[in-house]
């Protein structure tokens, strides 16, 4: 079911995925992917949000496969504040990071995938860490949290954005 959610749920679910996050790399002492969807607005669960999720699940288990990397523990959490997947993994943080943002910046749909890795230190490397710029703004060539902090496109435009990738993405697919 699709429903609007609250700034505090957002603010809530952050909190809580924060506990969750740490509360994995202290039992399992690893690197932790922490992958959402890139969802402006108050409907974070929709049919397009949990396809792109799906598809953003199989690229990552294709990575791995391809670099040998080896998971050691995974979940996913289906919340009305968005699809949460964690997965850990033993190896360098440098390393896994730039595998992501190259997934994030060369995939038809990496722009929607949003890949965290949270260090056994429970730092978030950051594309900075890796000298790689920030991510670009979907709509405009400005840095996407500028765009964000000021509001700049409206979230009709930012919705429509996101249906054009992702239906030529999946139709491209599915030929």
């Amino acid at each position: 079911m699709i429903r609007e959610i609250s700034l505090q749920e957002l603010l809530r679910a952050r909190e809580l995925r924060a506990a969750r996050q740490k509360e994995l790399i202290n039992k399992y002492q690893a690197c932790l992917i922490s992958f959402m969807v890139n969802t402006p607005g108050k409907f974070k669960v929709t049919v397009l949000s949990k396809k792109i999720h799906d598809e953003g699940s199989k690229v990552l288990r294709e990575t791995f496969e391809k670099e040998y990397i080896f998971p050691i523990y995974q979940e996913v959490h289906k919340k009305a504040t968005g699809i949460e997947s964690f997965i850990l993994v033993n190896m360098d943080e440098i390393k896994l990071k730039k595998i992501l943002v190259e997934i994030e910046d060369n995939h038809l749909l990496g722009r929607l995938f949003d890949f965290d890795v949270i260090n056994k230190e429970y730092q978030n490397i950051s594309r900075q860490t890796i000298k790689k710029r920030g991510r670009r703004c979907l709509l405009c060539k400005d840095q996407a949290a500028v765009c964000v902090r000021s509001q700049k496109h409206s979230y009709e435009e930012l919705l429509e954005k996101i249906n054009t990738i992702s239906k030529e993405y999946f139709n491209m697919m599915s030929e």
